[in-house]
């Protein structure tokens, strides 16, 4: 074990006066500190306008467009992959 490593096991192992010290300030604790207490309940009016704010600041999804109906046509013709893979084959016979 590396001199590192037993420092820190000693560290966190403690001493039994401090061990004793620590159990000692938990016991002074009451169980009411250790709770949580309920939130107030907000006016009815405050909920309204946090409501009213959150509908207005939802992003709401746009309407899709509707597609052109020929807009791919044009964009893609007479490009070398819209022809067939045997037409774009190399013929040597047909070279001039």
């Amino acid at each position: 074990m590396s001199p590192a490593k037993a420092g820190r096991t000693k560290a966190a192992k403690g001493s039994n006066a401090t061990k004793a010290s620590t159990a000692a300030a938990l016991a002074a604790i009451s169980p009411e500190q250790l709770t949580l207490r309920p939130r107030p309940e907000p006016a009815p009016e405050t909920l309204a306008v946090i409501a009213a704010a959150a509908q207005l600041l939802w992003t709401r999804p746009a309407a899709p467009e509707a597609p052109h109906p020929g807009h791919d046509a044009w964009r893609f013709s007479g490009r070398w992959w819209a022809q067939p893979a045997l037409v774009r084959r190399p013929r040597p016979w047909a070279r001039p």
